[in-house]
């Protein structure tokens, strides 16, 4: 870094798709960056999968944007192309500061910080990698990438006290690497709730996120299918993904269609889920989903596997319910439970949107801001 020019900056992201938590994080993290005092020079790298209009949206707002088409989710031999594809980035462009996110790019992204002598490095967590679902030997091996990767890092940036507390039993970083900074919601856009009390049945229940096995879509379906047979509900699916041409065909052979709605990706996520009732994501892995806080911002009791940082948004019997993952028959008796009780459902609502402060956009703008001012002072 010099004092005669901007101090730049790259982000770097695997995919960078229409829809996802982390893309948001990750623009949100740019913007706090653009309105700091300090001079940046902001761009965005991201891997082979991408949105063409999301990126265009942030080079209309003056952000640099550049494809390492090598850099591929969970494509090893892809990915080692790409680490030198990116080493010779940084050193063309002289950048300052790399600030990685998910995993293929914050292994491969760090290690290519190491090599091209990048001054400072980030990497931001926003999920567990680790999973029940991978091999017990590919779990091993990525916590001893993770373990190595901390080593040549400057900042650890976090989403939830759990979450850090998984990582540094796993030994990997320091406690001192660690900042925490919640995925930053803009929360007075989702407090449209519909009120409750001039809702008619059926109750409506919502998915929103990525239509795959790991998000428990599939065992959403089968509770849905035994509770409706106990109380009066619907359900909205959102979002797209890999298998949402599977799940419809699915919905469609149990003759659920009439019940069941499939919209896809939606950019009105507030709207739908102001005129739902309650939330449920029964995923597998997950780190701290920013559309669970934006569905207590919205009035909704959350019902959610207990894995990654979902602990620390949805405290169990009060904003919601805590299953584990795969628990199909707790899962439907929770949806019977909240379809059953107004009461109830109300009672939830206002202890969740009671607890969100922390989550606001503002407060992890600030906490970006803070986290760079440190590091280049430095």
């Amino acid at each position: 870094m010099t004092a005669q020019r901007p101090c730049r900056v790259l982000h770097l992201i695997t995919r960078f798709l229409s829809s996802g938590g982390a893309e948001t994080t990750t623009e949100n993290a740019i913007f706090a960056l653009q309105d700091a005092d300090a001079d940046y020079d902001l761009r965005l790298g991201f891997g082979a999968e991408y949105d063409d209009s999301r990126v265009a949206a942030l080079e209309q707002q003056g952000i640099e944007t550049i494809c390492f088409d090598h850099l591929i989710n969970r494509a090893p031999v892809s990915n080692v192309r790409a680490l030198f594809s990116i080493v010779t980035y940084l050193r063309r462009e002289s950048i300052d500061v790399l600030h990685t996110h998910s995993t293929e790019a914050g292994i491969v992204g760090r290690w290519a910080a190491q090599l091209a002598g990048t001054p400072i490095v980030i990497h931001e967590i926003h999920g567990d990698p680790i999973s029940e679902e991978y091999n017990p030997l590919f779990n091993e091996f990525l916590k001893r990438l993770e373990q190595t990767s901390a080593m040549i890092t400057d900042r650890l940036i976090i989403k939830s006290p759990t979450l850090k507390r998984t990582f540094l039993d796993r030994g990997i970083g320091e406690p001192t690497q660690y900042e925490l900074i919640y995925h930053g919601v803009e929360l007075d856009r989702f407090c449209n709730k519909i009120n409750d009390a001039n809702r008619e049945e059926p109750v409506t229940f919502v998915f929103i996120g990525r239509v795959e096995d790991s998000k428990g879509v599939f065992d959403l379906l089968s509770a849905f299918d035994q509770a409706q047979d106990k109380c009066k509900i619907d359900l909205k699916i959102v979002g797209d993904g890999p298998q949402l041409d599977e799940f419809v065909s699915v919905v469609n052979n149990r003759n659920l269609d009439d019940s069941v709605s499939v919209l896809g990706y939606r950019d009105d996520v507030s709207a739908i889920l102001s005129q739902s009732d309650v939330f449920v994501l029964p995923s597998y892995r997950e780190g701290t989903p920013r559309v669970i806080t934006e569905a207590l911002a919205a009035g909704l009791p959350v019902i959610a596997s207990n894995v990654g940082g979902i602990a620390d948004q949805v405290v169990d019997g009060e904003s919601g319910y805590l299953i584990d993952p795969n628990d199909i028959e707790t899962l439907s008796e929770k949806m019977v439970t909240l379809a059953s009780s107004s009461a109830l459902r109300d009672e939830m609502s206002q202890t969740g949107r009671s607890h969100l402060e922390k989550f606001s956009i503002e407060k992890s703008k600030q906490e970006y801001k803070s986290i760079y001012y440190e590091l280049i002072r430095d």
